[in-house]
């Protein structure tokens, strides 16, 4: 059978303030009154047998009584000031106390506010992957049964992300350098949406922009050289993304041009201005 732990415990008792340095003066005052009283009375008594004798006695030690009333009242005033002091180290603890528990609070509402902070940036960053991973393929797509050249293009917007997408589509058809107009589709006055994790997909025809322009694409194709076919007919294509929670990206506009001799679409390269200029513009203008 195990012995008695040695294993020392702090209990409520052990904190409570010790009353020592009251309670020590106090009960011996206590014992001296009341052997001071035993002994007068005793030699009262042995002193002066006769009652009439012991007032006239009694009245002898009137100073005594004077100077133990003096005693008592600077016990009192002493317990007074004891008290004082004790009630001082107290305020001065609960001060302390409060201060611990303003910073503690402080403390836990910086940390909040740190973990509210931390989790705007990560909701932030994941919607921005999102919409960061948006993008587009195009590609002409002629059909050999057509009797009529129409050079069908099918331009395609991927969204990968989990939220819907909102889209416009700027084309800035150019027919040897004169702007052209398109369908609404392709000139930014439609929008395209994008649900989470579908592409969308639209066509157009070059033919009957051409011909709005009075020309045709065997015309072009006869004036085709190295010289002409990168401004023959050429496109500036621009994109906007919009998230549904109001985040927004806009693809720099990218020159493309038709070579109506491999009959295809060919994108540029390179470009004389940064193809960011526009992008911060639209920034400033949001």
């Amino acid at each position: 059978m195990d012995g008695p732990s040695t294993d020392s415990t702090t209990t409520d008792l052990d904190k409570a303030p010790s009353s020592g340095p009251i309670a020590g003066p106090v009960i011996g005052g206590i014992v001296l009154s009341v052997l001071v009283c035993v002994a007068y009375w005793l030699v009262l008594a042995g002193a002066v047998p006769k009652w009439e004798h012991r007032g006239q006695f009694g009245d002898s030690f009137g100073s005594l009584n004077a100077l133990f009333s003096a005693l008592a009242l600077a016990g009192v005033v002493w317990t007074l000031v004891m008290q004082r002091q004790e009630l001082s180290l107290q305020r001065e603890e609960l001060r302390l106390t409060r201060e611990e528990l303003k910073r503690s609070a402080e403390a836990q509402k910086e940390t909040a506010e740190s973990v509210r902070k931390s989790a705007e940036t990560a909701q932030s960053a994941l919607r921005m992957q999102g919409i960061l991973a948006a993008t587009y393929s195009m590609e002409f797509q002629p059909d050999p049964s057509e009797r009529a050249w129409k050079g069908r293009t099918k331009l395609v917007l991927v969204n990968p992300s989990t939220l819907v997408l909102a889209a416009t589509v700027r084309c800035s058809f150019r027919v040897e350098g004169n702007l052209a107009d398109s369908l609404p589709e392709y000139d930014g006055k439609a929008f395209w949406w994008l649900y989470p994790g579908q592409n969308s997909a639209g066509w157009f025809d070059i033919a009957p922009i051409l011909a709005a322009k009075g020309v045709t694409a065997d015309e072009m194709h006869r004036k085709c050289t190295d010289e002409t076919r990168r401004s023959q007919f050429t496109m500036d294509l621009e994109i906007e993304f919009e998230d549904e929670t109001g985040d927004w990206r806009l693809l720099p506009s990218r020159r493309h041009f038709f070579d109506f001799r491999l009959q295809a679409w060919i994108p540029e390269l390179t470009s004389t201005r940064s193809p960011f200029d526009q992008t911060a513009r639209r920034a400033s203008e949001s």
